[in-house]
């Protein structure tokens, strides 16, 4: 939160007070936040300094071969992710579709889910999205595939919360 109570929107550049670096598993950058401190935005970000950002990731994001029942290289096993140097990355994939529609649930009714669909490094993909703002926007149109380009994605290896294994 920004000392005026504001939010940071998408795009702000942010400096944010942190206190040291707590990593946990596999998620080596992370930090712990100065929760007394506030938020500074020093600017907005512009498309040329994103791509300036980008990752340049070789091969696969972190290991390939495991999958979800409904995804596509989006599990890692939980001794192979102990080994890498990081769990998040702001990539460009070679192709991206954004896929609605239902998925039979774990013993329950089918759920409707978002999915990026992609090619990276020169291995297929399929995971879950999570960011609120493009789940919305996609769970208010119909189920089907919707074809991005000119797109940059941030892949994160998350943690299964029922017993924090890498996902």
């Amino acid at each position: 939160m920004y000392k005026d109570k504001s939010h940071a929107d998408l795009l702000d550049i942010v400096k944010i007070p942190l206190v040291k670096p707590t990593p946990n598993l596999h998620h080596k950058e992370d930090h712990q936040i100065d929760a007394d401190g506030y938020w500074e935005k020093v600017g907005r970000a512009t498309w040329p300094q994103i791509v300036g950002a980008t990752d340049n990731v070789k091969g696969p994001l972190w290991s390939n071969g495991d999958s979800s029942r409904h995804g596509r290289n989006d599990k890692v096993n939980e001794k192979i992710a102990a080994k890498l140097a990081g769990s998040l990355y702001l990539i460009a994939p070679s192709r991206l579709n954004v896929v609605v529609g239902y998925e039979s649930g774990w013993n329950g009714p089918d759920v409707r889910k978002v999915r990026a669909d992609f090619t990276h490094g020169g291995a297929s993909y399929n995971f879950v999205v999570t960011d609120p703002a493009v789940r919305a926007e996609y769970e208010a149109k119909k189920d089907g595939t919707y074809k991005i380009s000119d797109a940059l994605l941030c892949a994160s290896l998350a943690t299964a919360a029922r017993d924090n294994r890498p996902m």
